[in-house]
């Protein structure tokens, strides 16, 4: 988490920002973080389609209810710099949603202004291939591209990334991925003998344990100014 929170503290004192907010921010645990380092210097702002996760928020966040395509300028900010950061939310909008999820991201910035966000996307389109067709056979629509893909997505919506940093893989066992996705373990099994048969042993990306195998998300931080 500590690296997001630098990349955003950087980002929101090189702009001079107003108003730092966090989209798809849950119960606001990453503007807490903001919070510490900026003591009061922005306003912070919540954005979350959910109201049970807004309510979880610190009450020196501020906390705003929309879903990314209906959210507007004038509801973050009056006037003033905004940064917005996103922390493991763009994959849920797959294939097709990725650049129109850039597109709405990009129409609430002007020029200049910063989009920092930690997504896990991987060098290679067969290691994105193997997490790719994992959590398509369990039937979650997430999708992961490669870090040349998603510069491309975000360059042609309207972002220059400016920096990149790669971070610890987050490495995830796949009963606990059953667990966090409600698949049966049996059904989890046999999506890893199809991982198996057609990826083989992937090191870094799939591996087998014991029983069990685990799969490993890579993670870039990307800090992104409008243009």
């Amino acid at each position: 988490m500590a690296p997001l929170v630098d990349a955003v503290v950087r980002s929101a004192k090189d702009i001079e920002a107003s108003a730092v907010a966090d989209l798809g921010g849950g119960t606001g645990f990453v503007l807490s973080l903001v919070a510490e380092r900026l003591a009061g210097k922005c306003d912070l702002i919540n954005v979350d389609s959910a109201p049970a996760q807004l309510e979880g928020a610190a009450s020196n966040i501020r906390a705003v209810q929309a879903d990314l395509e209906k959210l507007d300028r004038a509801s973050l900010i009056a006037e003033g710099r905004l940064v917005v950061c996103m922390r493991s939310v763009l994959h849920y909008f797959g294939r097709r949603g990725l650049k129109p999820a850039l597109a709405d991201i990009r129409q609430v910035l002007v020029e200049g202004e910063r989009f920092v966000h930690q997504t896990a996307c991987f060098d290679s389109k067969r290691d994105c291939k193997v997490l790719n067709d994992q959590y398509a056979l369990m039937g979650t629509g997430k999708w992961y591209p490669t870090s040349a893909e998603l510069r491309h997505a975000l360059e042609s919506e309207g972002f220059k990334v400016e920096s990149e940093e790669s971070i610890p893989a987050l490495q995830l066992e796949s009963g606990e991925v059953a667990y966090r996705y409600d698949v049966d373990p049996a059904e989890m099994d046999r999506i890893g003998l199809l991982l198996f048969e057609r990826h083989g042993e992937v090191p870094g990306v799939i591996e087998r344990d014991g029983e069990e195998y685990t799969t490993f998300l890579h993670y870039r931080i990307m800090t992104c100014a409008a243009c």
